[in-house]
Parts: C-alpha cells; structure tokens; sequence
C-alpha cells in the first residue's frame, strides 16, 4: 500500500521515490530490487520511505496508479472542441506514446508485471481512465460495469502490443482500429458457421 500525500512537498517526495523505483525497475529486473537499494538511489533514510509506502509492491502500485492519474490531466489538456470516441481513443494512444508512460511500460514488460498494469486499470473509476461511458447506450450497472471491464481489457491489451511492435502504427490508426472493434460487429456472419446469438 501507499500513502495518499496532504501536501505538495509530500506528494513530490513521494514522486521522486517512484521515479528512482522507475529507474531501478529499468535496469534490473523487479525481484532484484530492495527497499534498501531504493531508499540509497532516492536518497532517503528507510524511515522516510515508510512514512510513504509499506513496501516495494505500494510503490509499484502508486508508481502504476499516478501515471493513470497524469492520463487524466493529459486527456483533459485536449484541444478538440468537440470529443468522440475516436478523439478519446487517440488521446489515450497519443498519452502512452509519451516518454514516461512508455518507460512504464518498457519496466512492467521487462519485470513480467504488465498484469499489474491491466488489474489497476480495471479498478481505476473508468470516468478517470477513459470517458466511455458517456457513449454507451443506457444499460443496468452491473452490464455498464462489465461492458467496462471487457473494453478497458482489450483497450489494455491493444496499447501493449502496440508498445512491443515499437508503435509502428499512428495514434490515428490505433484509434481507428479500436473504434471499429467498438462499434461493428467483430463476427458479423456467426450464423454461417451454425451459431446463434440466442
């Protein structure tokens, strides 16, 4: 677990904490990596680590969580006037192309932990990680929250293979491709093959 930080001196300790982790991360590989050997790079005594984090898993886990946060702030710097799902998407492609999320990634993939990438997105308020809600038809909660999980998965697992190809396509191909897996049918003739929806 991690600390939610009261002042803005705290929460940029606690950012630089998670970069030295960042930058420990990409050069060895998770396991390796102690609280110790963190609190030498960060330069802080094991108490001041412990006023902010309860172990290595807290500052991957903040580490996670604020870059999904910074999504957010990136998204909401958008100039387009008038947002689609296609403008959405691309902002989100546009936003893990970036230097420090791509970083991220590189670190998650190298330390086989890209699993804790996609759990917190899930556990993310999907109104914070992508504004898809606004787009789909009025559904009960628990099919808009599963309708969710199926898209933020697939939207996850999209964006890491885009990563490990080395982002040969655009972020306008990318948000092209996923809206079309959005809204067509992604087995439009089921029904030659002998299988029904109902």
């Amino acid at each position: 677990m991690y600390k939610e930080c009261k002042t803005e001196k705290s929460a940029k300790r606690q950012y630089e904490i998670e970069q030295a982790f960042l930058d420990l991360l990409l050069s060895k590989h998770y396991k390796e990596i102690t609280v110790c050997e963190l609190c030498n790079i960060a330069n802080i005594p094991r108490k001041a680590f412990y006023r902010y984090f309860d172990d290595k898993e807290g500052v991957l886990r903040a580490l996670i969580h604020h870059t999904l946060v910074r999504y957010g702030e990136f998204s909401a710097k958008s100039t387009n006037a008038r947002r689609t799902v296609t403008s959405e998407i691309e902002q989100f492609f546009m936003y893990w192309k970036e230097e420090l999320p791509r970083k991220l990634l590189k670190a998650l993939n190298d330390s086989d932990l890209l699993n804790e990438l996609i759990s917190t997105s899930i556990d993310f308020s999907s109104s914070r990680l992508l504004n898809l809600n606004k787009f789909l038809s009025e559904e009960d909660k628990k099919i808009s929250k599963d309708m969710f999980c199926f898209i933020i998965t697939g939207l996850m697992a999209l964006m890491l293979s885009w990563h490990r190809e080395g982002y040969e396509r655009t972020t306008a191909e990318m948000a092209s491709i996923t809206c079309r897996l959005l809204t067509a049918p992604i087995f439009p003739s089921l029904s030659e093959w002998g299988i029904y929806e109902e």
